[in-house]
């Protein structure tokens, strides 16, 4: 197979993953803000549950990240240090893998 190919699978799967956790992350935010009149219109609705476009994510992030209290709370401090125990572990044994991977060529 030549270098010049491009793989269209793999475009295609990498931007469906790419959608899918930003679609995910935009219905994320509007539920844990409780699905305000503010963050507009949902795109449309199924069983009840209103979806907003992938892209809304970015806009509330522009127009309400402002507004975020300086000080997170308690359980959010918390959060983010057990997310950080997590990383100090998962980083360096991903690297792990894909050096024994490579190497094991």
């Amino acid at each position: 197979m030549s270098a010049t190919k491009i793989l269209w699978g793999q475009v295609l799967l990498v931007s469906a993953v790419v959608l899918a956790f930003l679609w995910a992350a935009t219905e994320w935010t509007a539920w844990k803000l409780g699905f305000q009149t503010q963050l507009g219109h949902p795109w449309f609705e199924a069983l009840a549950w209103p979806f907003y476009q992938p892209p809304a994510f970015f806009w509330w992030w522009f127009a309400y990240d402002a507004y975020r209290p300086d000080n997170p709370s308690p359980a959010a401090r918390r959060s983010r240090d057990r997310c950080a125990k997590a990383q100090a572990w998962v980083s360096p044994g991903i690297t792990i893998l894909v050096a024994v991977s490579i190497l094991s060529r």
